[in-house]
C-alpha cells in the first residue's frame, strides 16, 4: 500500500466510523483514528493498518458512555443551554433556534508525515 493509498483509506475509515457511530462528534473520531494510526508509524507492512485502526477506533468509541465523552467546553458547545420555556409563558425574549448550516466534512489531514516508502 502506497502512502497515498493509506491516506485515502484512513479518510475512508473516518467516514465509516462516523456513519456507524453518528452520536460521536467527528472531531473525536478523527482524533481517535489519528491516535491509533500513529501506533503503526514504524511498522513496515502497511496493508492492514487501516483495518486495524478502524477496528480499534470503533472498539474504543462504541464503549464510551455519555459520562466519558468530552465536556461541552472541549467540544466548543454552550455549557448551560437555555432551558425550554413552557408554551403558556411569554417567551418573546427567548433565543431563537436556527438550523445549523449543512457542511461537507473536510478530508482527513494527518498531522504526521507518512513513513518513507521502502
Amino acid at each position: 500500500m502506497t502512502p497515498e493509498e493509506e491516506h485515502r483509506a484512513i479518510g475512508d475509515v473516518i467516514d465509516r466510523v462516523a456513519g456507524r457511530l453518528p452520536d460521536i462528534p467527528r472531531q473525536m473520531i478523527e482524533a481517535t483514528v489519528e491516535q491509533y494510526h500513529h501506533e503503526f508509524d514504524e511498522r513496515p507492512i502497511r496493508d492492514y493498518v487501516p483495518l486495524f485502526v478502524e477496528r480499534d477506533t470503533i472498539r474504543t468509541l462504541a464503549t464510551r458512555t455519555p459520562a466519558v465523552l468530552p465536556s461541552a467546553a472541549v467540544l466548543d458547545l454552550p455549557a448551560d443551554p437555555t432551558p425550554a420555556t413552557p408554551v403558556d409563558q411569554d417567551n418573546s425574549d427567548a433565543p431563537t433556534l436556527t438550523a445549523a448550516a449543512t457542511t461537507t466534512p473536510e478530508p482527513y489531514q494527518p498531522t504526521h508525515a507518512a513513513p518513507p516508502p521502502d
